[in-house]
């Protein structure tokens, strides 16, 4: 460190990325420290995914379609949803802390720090509940897009269209148009 009239400069200027990098890597370690409290939190964020699987496998023991989708598509849907869920709580996920830090005081040595509060906030704990919410989402997104005809690209994962695989969909979409024509639909 170099000082300019009292003030203390780095040598160099690190990077935000960097920085952040430096700062999960510090927090890793530091969760890593105590194992048994790792597990626990990979377990229990494997173990909150897994119910809502048992939850969708359970309604479909009882009823072998719901409007339509078999247990396929809709575990297929809530793997989607785990896998935003995860990738929510890795890099979000600690948003949430704000009005905890803010009622407890711990806000403000945030603003006394020379690196962005935002940063900071992202960084505060890491998140290992995520990792195991990771985990049970690339295996039930792996394991239901094997059960259920889907063609997926890189392309069409971004930009969605109306070719490939006609589903349950299309139906709805039928009975919506003959709905609004004037006609009545019959048994439903």
């Amino acid at each position: 460190m170099t000082t300019t009239s009292g003030a203390a400069v780095p040598a160099r200027r690190v990077g935000r990325l960097r920085l952040a990098a430096v700062i999960v890597r510090a927090g890793l370690r530091s969760q890593l420290a105590n194992r048994a409290d790792f597990a626990m939190a990979v377990a229990n964020g494997v173990t909150y995914q897994i119910t809502v699987l048992l939850f969708a496998t359970v309604i479909f023991s009882r009823f072998s379609s719901l409007g339509g989708w078999g247990l396929g598509e809709i575990l297929l849907i809530s793997s989607i949803r785990m896998l935003g869920h995860g990738l929510y709580m890795l890099f979000f996920g600690n948003l949430g802390l704000i009005p905890h830090l803010l009622r407890e005081g711990r806000f403000e040595a945030f603003r006394t720090r020379p690196a962005p509060v935002l940063l900071q906030v992202f960084t505060y704990e890491a998140p290992i509940n995520a990792l195991g919410d990771l985990v049970v989402a690339g295996a039930s997104l792996t394991v239901c897009l094997s059960l259920v005809d889907v063609t997926w690209s890189a392309g069409r994962a971004v930009l969605p269209g109306r070719r490939g695989r006609r589903c349950h969909g299309d139906r709805a979409g039928a009975q919506s148009a003959h709905r609004g024509s004037g006609a009545a639909v019959q048994g439903q």
